[in-house]
């Protein structure tokens, strides 16, 4: 399997697996009727986010590896910058429904920074060769 067809896959498992995790977080209230069905829709809903994120993140790499380093610079100041205003200005309430996104919001952080680092580690090369 070639490094495009497993990015693409591992990102969209990984986005429909966080999307139906963060969703099945923001259910809870109403699918709470038994204590034990909560607690297994908790695991649940956190490890499928969790599992999802990894897949995404993981994908993410792989994408940036072989892509432009332009483009992974766009990437990366994209979505840090969109996960800082989230963070900042996003209403995220750690006893609320929308404790979940702080997972998705730390996780885009990172992926943020990890382009930024794999376009440096990429570029470094082209410049030192420049000085050289």
């Amino acid at each position: 399997m070639t490094a495009s067809i497993l990015s693409r896959r591992l990102f969209l498992i990984g986005s429909w697996a966080t999307f139906l995790g963060v969703i099945l977080y923001v259910l809870l209230g109403s699918l709470s009727r038994n204590v034990y069905i909560l607690d297994a829709i908790v695991v649940l809903s956190l490890s499928m986010t969790v599992l999802g994120l990894l897949a995404l993140i993981t994908g993410g790499v792989v994408w940036a590896w072989r892509a432009s380093i332009a483009w992974t610079l766009i990437f990366a100041l994209a979505v840090g910058g969109v996960s800082l205003l989230v963070a900042e200005y996003g209403d995220v309430n750690v006893h609320g429904p929308a404790a979940i996104l702080m997972f998705v919001v730390l996780a885009a952080v990172a992926v943020g920074g990890l382009f930024g680092l794999i376009a440096i580690v990429r570029l470094a090369p082209h410049i030192w060769r420049k000085k050289a």
